[in-house]
């Protein structure tokens, strides 16, 4: 809000909306994500983007080697989902059942009147399955010459979780 006075009157009142217009900015954290293959467990890949007006998002797959790049849309591989206001939105792309020929690196395009913004995050293998912060981080145990198997994790720093199955064969 605007007010003018001169000491002459009522002085006046004005309400003004400023809009600034910016490129996008995007910034993907964690810029690394780990999830272990061909054990149906899913991986997050996600980015904050700012910008105004809004921009248009695009999701590519990135080859270094090659060079190739590849638009990635929803599908049964990978779900897209964005939400936020106008002009912050978080993206977040999910690599459906993680396989062996999905890691590498993943970009997110962000294009408005003003410009263009690029985020980078790379899907790397790991030996055990990852389940993304805050949640259970989970190990599967097999014991040898055993129908048992044992299934641990920690839920926080004072809950510790231990279940084992057993399986009649």
């Amino acid at each position: 809000m605007c007010s003018a006075k001169n000491g002459i009157g009522m002085g006046d009142f004005w309400t003004v909306q400023v809009k600034v217009n910016f490129l996008p900015s995007v910034t993907c954290s964690p810029e690394k994500v780990g999830q272990a293959q061909q054990m149906n467990a899913d991986a997050y890949l996600e980015c904050i983007v700012e910008a105004y007006p809004p921009a248009t998002l695009r999701w590519f797959r990135y080859w270094k080697e090659t060079g190739e790049k590849r638009h990635i849309t929803d599908n049964p591989d990978y779900r897209i989902e964005t939400s936020g206001l106008k002009d912050s939105v978080v993206s977040r792309l999910t690599v459906v059942n993680v396989l062996a020929g999905d890691y590498g690196e993943f970009h997110l395009t962000a294009i408005n009147d003003y410009g263009e913004g690029i985020g980078k995050v790379t899907l790397f293998e790991t030996p055990e399955i990852q389940i993304g912060p805050g949640a259970p981080q989970i190990r599967y145990i097999p014991r040898a010459a055993s129908s048992a198997y044992r299934l641990e994790g920690m839920t926080s720093s004072i809950l510790v979780l231990l279940i084992t199955f057993y399986f009649a064969f």
